[in-house]
């Protein structure tokens, strides 16, 4: 539930979002014990919304959080998925105008989840710097 509660919230910012979910409690491998059955039991529908424009899933689980997007009735297209979740920020693309960035995660993704935070900085800082260079700036 608290997954659901936080999408919802965050799902009412207004104007266009994109999302990073490190929600998988996996972190040097896969186990039988990953309990992913909670993944259904959430809103994810709220994340099928015309204003959430991606959705980046980082962890070893994935694939399994990407079917459940699916079946939430999350579009493929908005969904991109790294195994590695340190490289999640590098799938978030640049919008023009504002936007939302959110990073969701569990527990044990606190530490990956401010290098991800780092990273998206660093991205978007010289992407700026580079239009101000170029003189396109927004």
């Amino acid at each position: 539930i608290a997954v659901s509660r936080v999408l919802d919230a965050l799902c009412h910012i207004p104007g266009k979002k994109q999302f990073i979910l490190l929600v998988d409690t996996s972190l040097e491998k896969m186990s039988e014990e990953d309990n992913t059955a909670w993944l259904y039991d959430t809103e994810l529908s709220l994340l099928a919304a015309h204003d959430v424009t991606r959705l980046v899933v980082g962890g070893r689980r994935c694939r399994d959080i990407r079917n459940a997007l699916l079946f939430a009735g999350v579009p493929a297209e908005k969904i991109r998925c790294s195994r590695d979740k340190s490289e999640a920020a590098s799938l978030i693309k640049e919008e023009d105008g504002p936007e939302t960035i959110g990073i969701l995660y569990e527990l044990y993704s606190e530490p990956v989840s401010r290098k991800v935070a780092l990273a998206l900085e660093e991205m978007f800082g010289r992407n700026a710097e580079e239009k101000k260079e170029s003189g396109h700036e927004s």
